[in-house]
């Protein structure tokens, strides 16, 4: 699944069920992929089983949901990224999500 940033700002691009975050500057395009079961249960995730992704997407934030075995990011030219690409020294005041803004307990 290709994704794009077409807006202006730093856009957060968090893959779950792992929690790696990756961060898309104005124009990037970045690329998920995921690997399927080898059972009969293609994608066992726990909304749509028989589709490989969910999306869910906030201002400056979007998540996806794989539901495969593993899950690759990659650029637009196929170099593999590791979580924490891009991720600014602020990633806690650029983040939409409450985990990464909450105050520890």
């Amino acid at each position: 699944m290709r994704l794009q940033n077409s807006g202006a700002t730093l856009l957060e691009l968090v893959i779950e069920p792992w929690g790696r975050d990756y961060w898309l500057r104005p124009g990037e395009v970045f690329v998920v992929s995921t690997a399927a079961s080898p059972d009969d249960n293609l994608y066992p995730g726990t909304t749509h089983p028989d589709e490989p992704f969910e999306v869910d997407y906030r201002p400056q934030s979007m998540t996806v949901h794989c539901n495969g075995l593993s899950a690759d990011v990659t650029d637009s030219h196929g170099n593999e990224l590791t979580c924490g690409h891009q991720r600014p020294e602020t990633a806690a005041e650029e983040s939409t999500n409450s985990w990464l803004t909450s105050p520890e307990p």
